[in-house]
């Protein structure tokens, strides 16, 4: 996964993540593997009707399942805040990974309006963790190429999808093409998952493109051998024939 060899995660040890919505990016998995990896995580929490919003500290996965409630907007959230410690309070984030409900390549986040909370914290963040990073997640039909900026807007260090991160300070880096062209081969090293050569394909139509490539790849290939056989024959066929006779 593109996230976990990112260089951002690799050199955060608090992170703070949510727990995605149906319409979101699925974050169960993710944050189960950042806490076998031993970092230490955060989920939102806000109470209804209120401005403010507190990243409290997750123990284990189990958390979910046993501690966690639908809100009135359909975000699963602690039920046992007071327990919890909050991130500010006990030495702030290096990481903080936002959800959206769009991105453009420039980095500009489209939030939910005036329930989108994360402005307000991020702002409060900074006088504690100012060289935190910000990092969206996202499918790819929600990464823009641009929208207007808007009040509060936060513009995100990175985004990550299924094939490629973004990075809005310089050029997209293109991670993976489906067709197992790396461009950007510098940059792929960085990210590129271990013990893998060929890049991972999720989506089904990139799949069975992929599988055409290859085929189409491989017909070249054996014909090239074919006509190379042919020829070599043709070759020794002449030599014989125009070997001269012994003479007796």
């Amino acid at each position: 996964m593109l996230f976990l060899n990112h260089p951002f995660y690799n050199e955060s040890k608090r992170v703070a993540i949510f727990l995605n919505r149906p319409d979101e990016v699925k974050t169960r998995k993710l944050i189960r593997l950042i806490l076998k990896s031993g970092r230490k995580v955060f989920l939102p929490w806000y109470e209804a009707n209120s401005s403010s919003m507190k990243l409290l500290q997750m123990i284990n996965i189990y958390d979910i399942k046993r501690y966690t409630k639908e809100n009135k907007d359909g975000i699963l959230q602690f039920t046992n805040p007071e327990n919890r410690t909050e991130a500010m309070e006990s030495g702030g984030l290096d990481l903080v990974v936002l959800p959206g409900m769009a991105f453009s390549l420039d980095g500009k986040r489209l939030g939910r309006g005036n329930n989108d909370l994360y402005p307000n914290y991020l702002n409060e963040l900074k006088k504690m963790s100012p060289h935190y990073r910000t990092m969206g997640l996202a499918f790819k039909c929600q990464v823009v190429y641009d929208f207007p900026l808007y009040n509060n807007c936060i513009v995100v260090d990175h985004i990550v999808h299924s094939y490629k991160v973004y990075n809005p300070a310089a050029q997209i880096i293109d991670l993976i093409d489906p067709f197992g062209n790396h461009t950007h081969y510098n940059e792929y090293l960085k990210f590129k998952p271990r013990n893998s050569s060929i890049p991972r394909i999720k989506n089904a139509t990139m799949k069975r493109l992929y599988k055409k490539y290859k085929k189409a790849k491989n017909k070249k290939a054996t014909n090239k051998t074919k006509k190379n056989k042919k020829s070599k024959k043709k070759k020794s066929k002449n030599n014989t024939n125009n070997k001269k006779p012994k003479s007796g």
